[in-house]
């Protein structure tokens, strides 16, 4: 079975969005994702986008993975009734776990956190701590503007060739899913030595 025991990191926004498009894609996304036999890890609040693909999940017997920072417990934003719930100190603490436990990340419309989240990804990429896909979810051209900057930076010289390729974009569901099977990333675990010379 395609996906069997691996695990999709969806990063997204904990706000509702004004846009309704982004949950309906959501939804899809989830149920494309039970379908297909992946495990979700999320970061395990009950609310905004989050919420959403956290619901759809469970409603299609999915198994969905939070973690969750301790500090924000007393909002009571947590999800409840998630297949396993994993409890940090800190942000950075969360970022780390969702990145070893995960086998591919997607990244949906969101907010200050859900850019921070990708570009710690993409910089460990970059990095060489791993090798993992990122799928940049241009949902509705939500990240076409980003997109750009990052081609200008890629243009620049900021970012070279094969860290450019560290992400793929795509533009629906259904490629979203076609990316996590065909994308690969590629580096030559030599990125300190490329910025020396430059």
């Amino acid at each position: 079975m395609q996906g069997k025991n691996k695990k999709i990191a969806v990063f997204c926004g904990s706000a509702k969005p004004i846009n309704r498009q982004f949950e309906d894609s959501m939804k899809k996304f989830a149920q494309k994702a039970v379908e297909d036999n992946y495990a979700i890890v999320y970061g395990g609040a009950s609310v905004g986008l989050m919420g959403t693909l956290a619901d759809e999940t469970l409603k299609n017997k999915g198994e969905i993975i939070g973690v969750f920072p301790k500090f924000f417990s007393s909002n009571e934003i947590a999800h409840n009734n998630l297949s396993e719930m994993i409890y940090v100190e800190n942000m950075a603490e969360r970022k780390q776990i969702m990145a070893d436990i995960s086998d591919y990340f997607v990244v949906f419309p969101g907010g200050f956190g859900t850019f921070d989240e990708m570009f710690e990804i993409l910089t460990m990429t970059q990095l060489d701590f791993h090798q993992k896909p990122l799928i940049l979810f241009n949902d509705n051209g939500f990240y076409e503007n980003l997109y750009l900057q990052l081609k200008k930076m890629h243009q620049e010289g900021f970012i070279r060739d094969f860290h450019f390729s560290a992400f793929a974009v795509a533009n629906n569901v259904d490629e979203i899913f076609e990316l996590i099977k065909t994308h690969k990333t590629e580096n030559d675990a030599q990125w300190l030595g490329w910025a020396k010379e430059k």
